[in-house]
């Protein structure tokens, strides 16, 4: 198990996960959101990464996270660009994107891809729709998937469709 720390171009905070594999463009990490909680996954773009730690061994957290720590994970595509997001989109779930700003994310469903872009239907913290937005792929810092506060409103969209 690898345990990496990642200081993002103008983040303040580190983002921290257990690495699962990486390509030219992507690092893919279980994400370790504070403490010893894994947190589902993101995928961070290498062109805004300005420093990569690994959390040595004989660290508390490092042991914690090894003993805890899963070898099953979702295995997804990371190869380049458009393989990523055309995985994205066809498993139709929600995803949350990292921009510039480390303030908010950006919570939403991929509609169409294209070589440089692609549609985002964004969703609002209600689960209200809020717009369609074009977004570059050289834009993007990380994609969350998988984390609790989107399965739960994923959760919460397909309970409200039933009542």
């Amino acid at each position: 198990m690898r345990l990496l720390e990642f200081k993002i171009s103008r983040y303040h905070e580190i983002i921290k996960g257990i690495y699962i594999s990486e390509s030219n463009d992507w690092y893919y990490i279980q994400n370790n959101i504070v403490d010893y909680v894994l947190d589902g996954y993101k995928i961070l773009n290498k062109k805004f990464i300005r420093e990569i730690k690994e959390v040595r061994e004989d660290c508390f957290d490092w042991k914690v996270l090894n003993i805890k720590y899963k070898s099953y994970h979702n295995q997804m595509p990371i190869n380049d660009y458009l393989t990523t997001f055309s995985y994205l989109q066809k498993e139709n779930k929600l995803i949350g994107l990292g921009l510039e700003s480390e303030k908010f994310i950006l919570v939403g469903k991929i509609k169409t891809i294209n070589n440089k872009s692609f549609a985002f239907d964004k969703i609002g913290t209600n689960t209200q729709h809020l717009e369609v937005e074009t977004i570059r792929y050289d834009n993007i810092r990380f994609i969350s998937i998988d984390t609790d506060y989107l399965n739960s409103l994923e959760l919460y969209i397909a309970q409200s469709k039933y009542l």
